[in-house]
C-alpha cells in the first residue's frame, strides 16, 4: 500500500475549512485515518502522513495518551518524529510500511500486549517482511523484566519514565546498542 496516493487516507481533525487546519499544523495527537489502524504524529504533520525526509521516526504503541504526550515531549524535535499506533495487533503492519528508526512498545496495550508484539515484531523482521528496527519496551512494573526478557527486545526502560531516560534509550538503540533498565529491590 502506498501511504502518498492511498485514496483511503483522510485526516482528521475535526475542523472543515482551509484556515482552521491551518492554525492547528502544530497540534499535537492529530490522528492519520488508515484503512486498518489510526496513526497519530506527535508535534508536526506532513503531506500525505509520510515523515520529512532525513527526520527519524520513532514508533510508539500505547493506548494511553499520557504516556504519548511524555515520549513525544522528550523525544520529537526537528531531526525526530513520534507516530503513535494504538493497537498492539498494528504495529507490525505500521513498522512495514513507514520502516520506523526505533519502536517503542507500551507493556499494556489494547488489544496486544507489548511483550507479544515485541515477539511478533522479532519474527516479523527475521522473516524479512520489514526492515530491522530496534524495539524498547516500556514496562509497568520491575517483575515484568522476567517476561521482556524472554521477547529478544533491544531494551527497556521500567516506569515511571522520565525524558532523560527516554532520550537516552532512544539515543543508544538507534546506534545499535542494547540498554536494558535493572530493576531496584527493595
Amino acid at each position: 500500500m502506498d501511504l502518498e496516493h492511498d485514496p483511503n487516507l483522510s485526516l482528521t481533525i475535526g475542523h472543515d475549512t482551509e484556515q482552521e487546519w491551518l492554525a492547528l499544523r502544530s497540534r499535537r495527537s492529530i490522528v492519520m485515518q488508515l484503512p486498518a489502524f489510526d496513526l497519530c504524529r506527535g508535534d508536526r504533520l506532513s503531506v500525505g502522513g509520510d515523515t520529512l525526509p532525513n527526520v527519524a521516526m520513532v514508533l510508539l504503541a500505547t493506548d494511553s495518551d499520557s504516556l504519548f504526550d511524555d515520549v513525544d515531549a522528550a523525544l520529537a524535535d526537528s531531526d525526530t518524529d513520534v507516530w503513535r499506533v494504538k493497537a498492539g495487533a498494528d504495529v507490525a503492519e505500521v513498522a512495514r510500511l513507514k520502516s520506523p528508526d526505533l519502536i517503542l512498545l507500551d507493556s499494556q496495550i489494547g488489544n496486544m500486549g507489548g511483550i507479544a508484539t515485541c515477539i511478533a515484531l522479532k519474527q516479523h523482521q527475521e522473516s524479512g517482511r520489514h526492515e530491522p528496527a530496534p524495539v524498547a519496551l516500556l514496562l509497568d512494573r520491575a517483575v515484568d523484566v522476567f517476561l521482556a526478557d524472554a521477547s529478544r527486545a533491544d531494551g527497556w526502560l521500567i516506569k515511571p519514565l522520565d525524558s532523560l531516560r527516554l532520550q537516552k534509550l532512544a539515543r543508544v538503540l538507534r546506534s545499535g546498542e542494547t540498554m536494558y533498565e535493572s530493576p531496584v529491590m527493595s
